[in-house]
């Protein structure tokens, strides 16, 4: 009898799955994402938090490279370093926050904090230009900023989704070089 019922219930639990794996698989809502439309509105949300921030940003920077036009990137030096430039080839450590750009509840433009490691015992270390995977700490729109720092200097990045995490967030990041490799 319990081998009977053991198999009823197996079986019942393989139609249950076929059941449902037919009914997400006829689910239609992928083919329906217009992804025009969503790099569409990150744009429109960058550029009009951008023309809210610019004039802060270049009052409080040392330095600036604008191509938020071209590739929806801008780098804000906010503090100069050593003379020691960073180079492509060359291993540095940096802190880091990064913010994804939404709205707020009001629907203005805000930032939300995604990741730091202002708290972590051992901080990012990656030899410059030598990015790897999309999805670590090393983002190419922050490895573009990093090129034009020097030792210890700071810098205000903000970038379109195809320099982050290509999700179609908009990612603002606070970057720190705090050592490097100065041979």
């Amino acid at each position: 009898m319990t081998l009977f019922y053991g198999k009823y219930i197996r079986g019942l639990f393989t139609l249950m799955i076929i059941v449902f794996t037919l009914g997400v698989g006829c689910d239609d809502s992928y083919s329906s994402i217009d992804y025009a439309e969503l790099e569409e509105e990150e744009e429109e949300l960058r550029l009009e938090f951008f023309d809210s921030v610019r004039d802060s940003l270049m009052r409080n920077s040392v330095d600036s490279i604008i191509d938020m036009d071209d590739n929806g990137w801008a780098f804000y030096e906010t503090k100069k370093g050593s003379s020691d430039s960073v180079s492509v080839g060359k291993t540095v450590a940096f802190k880091y926050k990064y913010y994804y750009l939404t709205r707020d509840d009001d629907g203005e433009p805000a930032l939300f904090l995604q990741y730091s490691n202002y708290d972590y015992e051992t901080l990012t270390t990656y030899t410059v230009g030598s990015i790897g995977d999309q999805y670590n700490e090393i983002l190419q729109g922050v490895d573009l900023g990093i090129r034009y720092m020097s030792l210890y200097s700071k810098a205000y990045i903000i970038m379109s989704h195809s320099l982050a995490y290509s999700d179609y967030f908009t990612v603002v990041a606070e970057i720190e070089v705090v050592s490097m490799d100065l041979d």
